[in-house]
């Protein structure tokens, strides 16, 4: 099987490495994370190992890899494109949960909370990964805003948990879109700061 990983700066030597799984850890030893894999062209990512199993034989296996900081960076790009929407998805939901439309608001929250999720993972890397003493944060208390996006993380699960609608539309007016606008002015000048780094 002919094997190509891309992103990487180690040798990956196949007769060393002869299992995908052994391919895999090699590559996450070495700090990166894999974002894809290709097996005869055929995006095999999300494949469990007995689905992997059923396509072989591989002839060519394409392994795409990127350091962290990489993929926070072009995170934080995106986060800034995807925020004001997700602010906009709030709206929405307060206003279905205020007009007694609970399933379609319920529905709505639901996607808003993997939103919160990916933000919440995005500002975890970010934090983990990069210098922030370097990055100039005029005036804010970063370590107050986590504190303050966590707690009221926590207040709005505990409120859908228990389908109390009055709490969750005033977490979501309050608290979250309050604290969103915030991560999404920092976000903007962390990116405008990443750009003059490079």
């Amino acid at each position: 099987m002919k094997t190509t990983v891309y992103g990487i700066d180690a040798e990956l030597k196949e007769q060393e490495h002869k299992k995908l799984g052994q391919m895999m850890d090699f590559i996450e030893e070495k700090g990166y994370i894999i974002t894809r894999i290709l097996a005869d062209s055929e995006d095999i990512t999300t494949y469990s190992e007995k689905e992997i199993e059923k396509i072989k034989p591989i002839n060519h296996l394409e392994i795409v890899a990127r350091e962290p900081k990489d993929l926070i960076f072009d995170s934080l790009k995106e986060a800034e494109k995807y925020l004001p929407r997700l602010i906009k998805g709030l709206d929405e939901i307060i206003i279905n949960f205020n007009l007694g439309e609970e399933l379609m608001g319920y529905e709505l929250l639901e996607d808003a909370l993997e939103g919160f999720q990916w933000l919440n993972s995005l500002i975890n890397g970010f934090i983990n990964n990069f210098d922030l003493e370097k990055l100039e944060v005029q005036d804010t208390d970063l370590d107050e805003i986590i504190s303050k996006w966590r707690d009221s993380l926590d207040k709005l699960l505990d409120a859908f948990e228990n389908r109390e609608i009055n709490l969750l539309s005033k977490q979501l007016k309050h608290n979250f879109k309050p604290i969103l606008k915030e991560w999404l002015e920092l976000i903007t000048m962390f990116n405008k700061q990443l750009n003059n780094l490079e």
